[in-house]
């Protein structure tokens, strides 16, 4: 995590958008940028592609972390059932996390 904080540091002072599922890899991402920059620097984003039954458990969790630990939060749903590719979640995902 130390590198990623280092690696982070020089960005301080700029809002830092951190795309966020709820796994542990992009939590990590998001503690380290709030180790680097500070909670108010740090917006998290999620995306629920509605792929996955249940997937809304996501976003909550996700609401309710970001709540805690004081950074600000932002969320989106699609609709692309069970039957969507990576590569279509993909697409909609950068295009929900531009907007």
């Amino acid at each position: 995590m130390s590198r990623v904080v280092e690696a982070l540091r020089p960005l301080g002072g700029q809002l830092v958008a951190v795309a966020w599922s709820g796994g542990a890899d992009s939590t990590a991402l998001l503690h380290g940028c709030i180790e680097a920059l500070g909670a108010e620097s740090v917006v998290a984003l999620h995306v629920d592609h509605g792929i996955r039954i249940g997937s809304e458990a996501d976003e909550a969790f996700c609401a309710a972390v970001a709540g805690a630990v004081g950074v600000g939060y932002g969320a989106a749903s699609l609709e692309l059932g069970p039957g969507a590719s990576e590569s279509v979640a993909r697409r909609h995902r950068y295009r929900a996390l531009a907007d």
